[in-house]
């Protein structure tokens, strides 16, 4: 049995700090509409025309994201083939070094449950906090070890969203996790959006992380097998969406 999980983060914020957003989301729901991952995760959906329109252009999958008033807090939404029988939203504590953007974000991560022939498997997607400075590193790495925790003790779970740290700093983290023999290169200098509207700001010293998106499953086994690749067509976002395949055989 495989599970197909696509994987993005879309990049659709509050116009003029991103570009493009409507003819970006037009294109990535035909890229689900050809491609018919199982598990669909996303990151930055923030307003709540673009959930609406996701909602509707896709209502062959069961919708998850989280509620509020004003907008999509978290920026994540989620879309599974399988009926949901439970869901839960963790968020990150605010800590006093948070910038002003990353306290509005409300970033955590999102569990959704489902059954598959009977046995329960779980998804979470995650978007950790944005930063270039070393200093916060120590935050980030501790917000990655929340999720690898839930996911321990709510296991068989897929991992996918965008953790914003290079790879080297949390690997031995991940001894009991399935993931990619090569990682995907998901955000690049060759990407045009990379270095677009609030991006030039951003990336101004170049790209520091061309691996921030990561897909991977708990608990590993030898008869599992997963292979991730990076769509860098269609382009539809800063980042490249992982589109994976987890042979649960």
């Amino acid at each position: 049995m495989k599970i197909s999980v696509l994987s993005s983060n879309m990049w659709l914020l509050p116009p003029p700090a991103s570009i493009d957003n409507q003819k970006r989301l037009t294109k990535f729901i035909k890229l689900v509409s050809e491609t018919r991952p199982d598990i669909v995760n996303l990151q930055e959906v923030w307003l709540k025309p673009y959930i609406s329109q996701i909602k509707n252009k896709l209502s062959n999958y069961h919708f998850v994201s989280t509620k509020s008033w004003l907008y999509n807090k978290s920026g994540l939404v989620t879309l599974t083939k399988y009926r949901p029988v439970d869901k839960k939203i963790h968020y990150f504590k605010i800590k006093r070094q948070y910038n002003p953007i990353e306290r509005i974000a409300g970033k955590g991560f999102l569990r959704v449950q489902f059954e598959i022939n009977g046995k329960k498997v779980s998804v979470i997607n995650v978007h950790i906090y944005h930063s270039r400075q070393v200093a916060n590193l120590k935050l980030k790495l501790n917000q990655i070890s929340q999720v690898l925790k839930v996911a321990k003790e709510n296991g068989p779970m897929i991992v996918a969203g965008d953790l914003n740290t290079p790879p080297n700093y949390y690997k031995n983290k991940l001894k009991r996790f399935l993931t990619e023999k090569i990682i995907p290169e998901s955000y690049s200098e060759n990407n045009k959006y990379s270095h677009a509207m609030v991006n030039a700001l951003m990336n101004k010293e170049g790209i520091y992380n061309p691996y921030p998106d990561r897909i991977f499953y708990y608990p590993k086994s030898k008869t599992i097998k997963l292979k991730t690749q990076a769509i860098k067509d269609p382009l539809i976002s800063d980042h490249y969406p992982l589109f994976s395949e987890i042979n649960l055989s």
